[in-house]
């Protein structure tokens, strides 16, 4: 049985070496949070030349953190380049699995060809990680507050149905 070796602290945009989930979490919502809430507002100007120039540097920078995500886990680093391609329509959920199997499969404790298991993460990298989740949990809040509301009858008043049937049988 081995054991498992001395963890390696990382740095954030360094190209080599091995990073946990909570701190692939915590480094990917950098350049994440200007792709997800700067692009709504950039559709008339996302695929052109000024749309592409300006997410550029955070899909790469986006990039080099999965490849390190991707040696933790065992696989090869340069399927991070699916992140560079230009997916669009149906074809654009695969970034997000992408993203969503590197932040849940578990990397390997023991060393591996790419060096030492990463180190723990300090809490404050494991709170910047949970914030992954104010996004969904807000947008969830938004669709119950401004969902319709069904109108509810008055006590005395009777239905439609009701005032039908009660026509029906004076008749």
């Amino acid at each position: 049985m081995s054991t498992p070796a001395p963890a390696a602290t990382p740095r954030l945009l360094q190209l080599a070496g091995r990073i946990g989930r909570v701190r692939f979490m915590a480094y990917a919502l950098a350049p994440a949070v200007p792709l997800l809430y700067v692009a709504p507002w950039m559709v008339d100007i996302w695929w052109s030349g000024p749309g592409v120039a300006a997410r550029l540097p955070f899909l790469l920078a986006l990039a080099v953190i999965a490849s390190r995500r991707l040696r933790d886990i065992g696989l090869p680093w340069w399927l991070a380049a699916l992140l560079l391609a230009p997916l669009s329509g149906a074809w654009a959920w695969l970034h997000l699995a992408l993203l969503v199997l590197l932040a849940v499969i578990p990397g390997s404790q023991l060393p591996n060809r790419d060096g030492a298991p990463p180190c723990p993460p300090p809490g404050w990298m494991t709170a910047l990680a949970c914030l992954w989740l104010v996004p969904p949990l807000v947008m969830l809040a938004l669709v119950v507050a401004l969902s319709p509301k069904p109108e509810m009858p008055s006590p005395g008043a009777a239905s439609v149905s009701e005032r039908q049937i009660q026509s029906i049988q004076f008749a």
